[in-house]
């Protein structure tokens, strides 16, 4: 294989695989909400918390391999927070509504 066609095989795969993990992402969402119908609200709460573990451990990995520094580290952190928590309503917000939605209109209520 040449070396110029390395990088764009390699962008190729990616794109890909954040494809496919997104349509999983919305059929599981879907799954998810099927048996857990009346319980949106954990079921948000378990997603959310499931994200912030995952982050802060790829921040606790790049941290200790070096990509992030302390200097990183001490940028105020009250806007992130303010995100994150705007983040988390409105993913309970979502799955609130989209347990009482079909299926094809999760996808537009996300977009809106």
């Amino acid at each position: 294989m040449p070396m110029s066609s390395s990088p764009a095989v390699a962008v190729a795969v990616a794109s890909a695989a954040v494809v496919a993990l997104a349509v999983a992402n919305r059929v599981l969402y879907k799954l998810a909400l099927v048996p857990l119908k009346s319980y949106p609200f954990l079921l948000a709460q378990l997603t959310t918390f499931g994200y912030v573990t995952v982050y802060f451990s790829i921040l606790y990995a790049r941290y200790r391999a070096g990509v992030v520094t302390r200097d990183m580290l001490t940028l105020p952190k009250i806007r992130f927070a303010v995100i994150g928590l705007l983040e988390a309503l409105g993913v309970a917000a979502g799955m609130s509504a989209g347990a009482m939605l079909p299926g094809p209109a999760i996808p537009i209520l996300s977009q809106v």
